[in-house]
């Protein structure tokens, strides 16, 4: 693999280039396996974690169920709209904690059900043989069907109030 440093960050070449600022367009959803790679990296999932109100964006993603209505778990964004773990690095958006980050981040730009390009987007990282898209969307699909479990597991047992932070020690225990 090709891996350059930024400042602290190491990232592949081949990111290093790309125009698409997908850490700026997309809220990114999160599962079990993503938000446990944060914590394995010794990172506070309330510090990266966020929860946008079911409507206020779309999601194939399952909605978690909080005291006052139901969200999905996605990323959190900061004030210019990029994902709050990426860094600008000659002019484009790095991700901080490339290798740990999420799944659906490492598919991107392919659709993780069809394995085809998102709209009309290319990418360098394409055909290259250290990247497997079909490995890659079957894991990133065993991801969500966990998670998707997870939350239904949680929705089910919710008679009281419970906060984003009781989902998150669920999603962890």
């Amino acid at each position: 693999m090709d891996i350059s440093s930024a400042g602290d960050m190491v990232v592949m070449d081949y990111c290093l280039g790309c125009t698409v600022s997908c850490c700026r367009n997309y809220f990114i959803p999160l599962t079990c396996s993503d938000v446990k790679r944060l914590v394995e990296r010794g990172l506070d999932p309330l510090d990266y974690i966020d929860f946008s109100r079911v409507g206020s964006i779309e999601s194939a993603y399952p909605d978690v169920r909080l005291g006052d209505g139901y969200y999905y778990m996605v990323l959190r964004r900061r004030a210019d709209e990029a994902c709050a773990l990426s860094s600008e690095s000659s002019g484009n958006l790095i991700c901080s904690i490339h290798g740990s980050h999420p799944t659906v981040c490492r598919l991107y730009p392919f659709d993780e059900f069809t394995g085809g390009f998102r709209g009309k987007v290319t990418c360098e990282r394409y055909g290259r043989a250290d990247f497997d898209v079909g490995e890659l969307a079957d894991k990133r699909r065993s991801e969500h069907e966990e998670y998707a479990l997870k939350v239904r597991q949680w929705n089910g047992s919710c008679r009281e109030r419970r906060s984003a932070p009781d989902f998150i020690s669920f999603l962890l225990d």
